[in-house]
Order: C-alpha cells, then structure tokens, then sequence
C-alpha cells in the first residue's frame, strides 16, 4: 500500500510540473505577441497624421477653398471598324454556314453539312489540296477552297486542263475570294451536285469519310 501511495504522490507531482511548464510557456508566448505588437506600433508616424489633419482643419475655418483636381472628360464612345459585319465567333461562324447549306441544299441539307464538315471543319477560308496544285499561265490552279472545298482546277486523265476561274472569266485569285464568301461556296455546291445528281465529286463521299459526321 505505501509503495502504491509513493507511485500515486510521484504521479501527482509530475503531472503539476507539466500543468506548470504549459503554463509558464503559454504566458511567454502572449507576451512574445505583446511585444511583436508594441514594436509595430512605434513603427507608425501618429504626428504625421495629425499634423494633416491640423492644416485641413486650419484651411476649413480660414475660409480658404481647397483646389479640386479637375474634372475629367468622358472619352466618346467609338464602334470598331468593321467590314459592315462584325467577325462572328467560330460557333456562331458554323451555325451561319449549318443554316444556309440547309436552306440552300434542302432535303439533302443532313448529307450536305456532313460532307462539308468532313472537307473543312465549316471553315470558310479553309484552301486544301496544296499537293494538287500547279502552274498554268502564270496562276496556280488545283487547290480546294472554302466550306465545300470547291477545286480551281485540274488534270485530266489525258492531259487535258479545266479551270473553274476561266469558264466563268476570272481569274483564279478572284475566285479563291469568291468561294471563300460561305454563301457562294455553298451556292456553287449545289450547282456542283445538280449538275451530277450525287455528291460523287467530293472525296469525302466517295471514300465514305463523311460518316462520321452525321
């Protein structure tokens, strides 16, 4: 028993020391913050702040104005130069070309977007077939242009060239800047596909790519 009770006294003690120590080591620390606080305090210029307020109040009762910085003049509004239709983000760009291939191709409109998706992602000013092109009297003709990608021109199988610029008088650079106006593209498109009753000239239905966009 008196063993039992020596152990119990010892436990006692110990567990006093330890509430002691926390204690005193709480204690420093608040202090510690006090005086971190204080030295914050001293660092700040109180008379400075007084004297400007002094000189205002002194400027108030002696009647003086205190100058206001002068006004300044709202800038009139300016709309941004535009080529009278203001550039559409490229959502509302597919959109725009999704609505006129359906009024312009009709039935055929669902074929029509997805062969058009499969040839230039909607993208109006989109020029494909680089590896087809060539020089014939000073021009470039064999690229693909626009939304449908409308070829300039070609070869034969028997050498024979046909250009799409010269049978309608132009030439091939003003008929790039033509297909690359969606709406003639479009347009064109549809002459293309009545002309051979199919969509047979684009590679993209011959070669089944348009599939995966419908």
């Amino acid at each position: 028993m008196r063993i039992y009770k020596k152990r119990t006294t010892k436990n006692k003690i110990k567990q006093n020391i330890e509430r002691l120590v926390k204690t005193l080591l709480a204690f420093i620390g608040i202090l510690f913050l006090l005086n971190c606080g204080i030295e914050k305090l001293k660092t700040i210029d109180l008379s400075a702040t007084s004297k400007k307020v002094i000189i205002l109040d002194n400027s108030i009762n002696d009647g003086e104005v205190i100058p206001q910085p002068p006004a300044v003049e709202a800038l009139p509004y300016v709309e941004p130069a535009t080529n009278g239709e203001a550039e559409a983000s490229p959502a509302v760009q597919e959109n725009k070309v999704e609505e006129e291939i359906k009024k312009v191709f009709g039935e055929q409109a669902c074929l029509a977007i997805a062969i058009a998706k499969c040839e230039s992602k909607l993208e109006t000013d989109r020029i494909g077939d680089g590896h087809l092109a060539f020089d014939y009297n000073g021009e470039t003709l064999g690229e693909s242009i626009g939304v449908f990608q409308i070829r300039t021109g070609g070869k034969e199988k028997n050498g024979n060239i046909w250009s799409r610029p010269k049978a309608l008088g132009m030439t091939v650079e003003q008929f790039k800047n033509e297909m690359k106006d969606y709406k003639k593209n479009i347009e064109y498109a549809k002459q293309i596909f009545d002309r051979s009753g199919n969509f047979g000239k684009w590679t993209c239905y011959t070669d089944k790519g348009y599939l995966s966009y419908l």
